[in-house]
């Protein structure tokens, strides 16, 4: 195997683990740090568009945060009520968001990426997860379609908004967040995969790349890493308090959109 094989494999092994533990101990899927990295594996086969990247992201964390949630419910610990609210509202988004990508340029879908995370990083970094409301769970349809619909255009899950949205909520013990939050984003991921796949299949409209788009020698290794990473997460969640772990992320995000941002000028 050539050296590019092998660090293609150490890359897809890394991103997987890092998938794994970003759901399960912080609970969002994964995709926030997949957009900016996929890149660096696909050119080692050819340039890509920014929308064929969002693409596979959505594609490679759709079955981890599938497999997440059936072990979450396994073990009773999701509110799957409003998980599956929030999942069918995201769903609805992530449909029509993978259409309006098909209309937007590939400097355009970076440009809303890097914006998108800068938001919710400030939003991450300055929430109080002390401060505790009460939303009546047919308001979680709203919510869920505009998280949809920004993860399906950017590549980042819903649970960027689903978890600091589901923390703040009085309805939910603190150790159910993660795992509501999980159990809505597999619906919106799930969604918006579908959508690219079949476009790329050439089913839906013109294929979103050559056939090929996404490279499925990737992806056992990925598996196998997320598989590591949400077993870790899964057994390390309860020990990182809930402050940190917003602060820590949110200052990620904040740093990944000025990154983002400063590379489109």
């Amino acid at each position: 195997m050539s050296a590019d094989g092998v660090l293609i494999q150490i890359i897809s092994l890394l991103l997987g683990l890092g998938t794994g533990l970003l759901q399960t101990v912080i609970g969002i899927g994964g995709g926030v740090f997949l957009v900016p990295v996929l890149p660096l594996v696909f050119s080692f086969y050819q340039s890509v568009s920014p929308r064929v990247v969002i693409g596979a992201a959505l594609v490679l964390t759709a079955p981890v945060a599938i497999w997440n949630s059936l072990r979450y419910v396994r073990r009773g610990q999701m509110k799957w009520q409003r998980s599956l609210t929030l999942g069918l509202g995201a769903m609805i988004g992530a449909w029509f968001g993978g259409a309006l990508t098909a209309q937007v340029s590939g400097l355009s879908l970076v440009r809303f990426f890097g914006a998108v995370v800068g938001v919710m990083g400030l939003q991450m970094f300055l929430h109080s997860p002390e401060k505790k409301i009460s939303i009546k769970a047919p308001w979680d349809a709203f919510v869920g379609a505009a998280a949809g619909l920004i993860s399906s255009m950017t590549g980042v899950s819903g649970g960027v908004l689903f978890t600091p949205y589901l923390s703040r909520l009085r309805e939910l013990a603190p150790h159910q967040v993660v795992p509501t939050s999980v159990g809505a984003f597999a619906l919106s991921l799930t969604s918006g995969a579908a959508r690219y796949s079949l476009e790329s299949a050439g089913v839906l409209g013109n294929a979103s790349g050559a056939p090929g788009w996404l490279h499925f020698e990737v992806i056992p290794l990925f598996m196998l890493g997320a598989i590591a990473g949400s077993k870790i997460g899964t057994a390390q969640h309860h020990k990182v308090p809930a402050k940190p772990r917003a602060i820590v992320l949110g200052a990620i995000l904040i740093l990944l959109s000025v990154k983002t941002l400063w590379g489109t000028l």
